[in-house]
């Protein structure tokens, strides 16, 4: 058996794939609450963080799999800072930058272009999700503490950045787990899907 963090193989497992899409339907429904993607684009534009480490810290102790262990989370960093770097980063640049486009710029066609670009970069980070589900993911456990194991591993996360939090980084973190943890006993376990309305 791999050890943690290692991937299985270059290609998805079907088990790798199912989690991917348990990651990314919790994301997609997560980022969808109110406060959550102010919060994470905060953290992100404070940082540098990325918002996928972010919400895998979430996911992980949502569906009961504890903490992100450092080995696990130098795997995931390691794994797809390349990606997060060139692909994820250069779009969403490209992005922002369309958003204000020169006057002399054709309107129609350039924000048809910034549409196209902004459904690529969505994408581009669904890739991203994949890529960390591939990788030897713990198990569900029993006795799992999910708050307190989420916000441990953030807290691992922004250790790793550098990153010195201040009380408004901590109000920001704690909105995004109020929102995470909101609805006691609606959880996300793997092979489940949420739905949305």
């Amino acid at each position: 058996m791999p050890a943690p963090g290692v991937s299985d193989t270059s290609r998805p497992t079907p088990k790798a794939k199912s989690r991917a899409a348990d990651f990314w339907n919790f994301s997609v429904e997560l980022y969808g609450r109110p406060g959550v993607a102010a919060a994470c684009l905060s953290l992100q534009d404070r940082f540098e963080a990325d918002v996928n480490i972010v919400l895998f810290c979430c996911w992980l102790a949502k569906t009961g799999r504890g903490r992100v262990s450092a080995r696990l989370l130098a795997s995931i960093r390691k794994s797809v800072s390349p990606w997060h770097a060139e692909i994820v980063r250069v779009l969403r640049a490209l992005r922002r930058r369309l958003k204000a486009p020169d006057p002399d710029w054709p309107s129609r066609e350039t924000e048809r272009l910034r549409q196209c670009i902004k459904d690529a970069e969505i994408e581009a980070e669904r890739i991203e999700q994949v890529m960390i589900a591939g990788l030897n993911l713990p198990a569900p456990r029993a006795g799992a503490t999910p708050r307190r194991d989420a916000r441990a591993s953030l807290d691992r996360y922004f250790a790793t950045l550098g990153s010195s939090l201040d009380d408004a980084d901590r109000t920001t973190i704690s909105t995004l787990l109020d929102s995470c943890f909101l609805e006691v006993g609606r959880d996300f376990p793997v092979g489940k899907s949420p739905r949305r309305a």
